[in-house]
């Protein structure tokens, strides 16, 4: 019974620690981006995620020497917006229109602020991927800590 309970231990710690979400950054490191437990990075690659299931995938760059700016009705029709999520000075986020093709991927993104520039996210999702939880993850876009 001894040995069971200490084989026991670490087995059930590393179960527990699967579900922990993780943090991805750009390719310089002047980003990061924090994707929901499942979700998974490579190490040759680390500034690209994907959903559970490959339904999906986001992508950080940074962008030095820009600035933040809220969307005018203009540049929404320009960047084929079809629903702005948020348009601050601290946060822009939105879904593209959906192609004419009948791709089913959707295409959202999101910019915010970064140290000295922006940090952006280029997100691609089936439409089994909630957009509360894209949500989520956006709202961690930041400069990296």
């Amino acid at each position: 019974m001894r040995n069971l309970r200490f084989g026991l231990v670490p087995l059930l710690c590393a179960l527990s620690c699967l579900g922990q979400d993780s943090v991805i950054h750009d390719k310089t490191g002047a980003c990061q981006l924090t994707i929901p437990a499942g979700w998974s990075s490579s190490p040759s690659s680390s500034w690209v995620a994907t959903a559970p299931g490959n339904v999906g995938t986001v992508q950080v760059i940074s962008q030095p020497g820009k600035s933040v700016r809220p969307l005018t009705a203009g540049d929404q029709k320009a960047l084929l917006v079809g629903k702005l999520i948020s348009n601050t000075p601290q946060s822009v986020f939105y879904l593209n229109e959906p192609p004419k093709t009948g791709n089913p991927l959707r295409s959202y993104r999101a910019v915010a602020p970064g140290k000295a520039g922006t940090c952006v996210a280029l997100i691609s999702v089936r439409a089994a991927v909630k957009e509360d939880t894209l949500k989520e993850m956006v709202a961690t876009l930041s400069a990296a800590q």
